[in-house]
C-alpha cells in the first residue's frame, strides 16, 4: 500500500508539478529518513535520484504503458498441461 501511494504521488508530481510539488516533497522525507521497510526507502531512493538528474527521463519510466497481463495457458494442448 506504501510503495502504491510513493507510485501515486510520483505520477500526480509529473502530471501536474505545482499540485503534487508539496506532497512528494514530504513523503520522500518520510519514505528516506523515517520509513524501516528497505524495499520503500529504496524505491523513494530511485525516484528521488531519477527526478533530480533528469526529470523528463522519469516522466518517460513512470507514466510508461504497462503491458497488458494475459494468459497463455488455454493455448496449450491438454496433455502438455
Amino acid at each position: 500500500m506504501q510503495q502504491q501511494i510513493l507510485i501515486s504521488c510520483m505520477k500526480l508530481y509529473l502530471l501536474r508539478p505545482e499540485d503534487g510539488q508539496e506532497i512528494l516533497k514530504d513523503l520522500f522525507k518520510y519514505v528516506t529518513k523515517e520509513s524501516e521497510n528497505p524495499d520503500l526507502r529504496d524505491r523513494g531512493f530511485i525516484y528521488w535520484r531519477l527526478l533530480s538528474i533528469n526529470p523528463q527521463l522519469a516522466k518517460k519510466i513512470i507514466l510508461s504503458p504497462r503491458p497488458l497481463i494475459s494468459d497463455q495457458s488455454y493455448t496449450l494442448e491438454t496433455e502438455f498441461l
